[in-house]
């Protein structure tokens, strides 16, 4: 039993650390003019959302062996 939450609590943690490691990636990759970002936030604030989220289902998907 306690094996099994301490295995649950390393998945969390790890799915943690690749959500965070995926929106730090995607903030480093997007890149839109200063000017854009300044008229259009939300426009930055979805392709950083989006590119995050496709690059956190990659790293789920090749930490399961895929």
């Amino acid at each position: 039993m306690r094996d099994e939450l301490i295995e649950k609590m390393h998945i969390k943690k790890n799915k943690r650390i690749a959500r965070q490691t995926a929106l730090n990636s995607a903030i480093a990759i997007v890149s839109i003019s200063e000017q854009c970002r300044l008229e259009h936030p939300e426009h930055l604030g979805r392709r950083v959302l989006s590119l995050a989220d496709e690059f956190y289902k990659w790293l789920e998907d090749n930490s399961q062996g895929g």
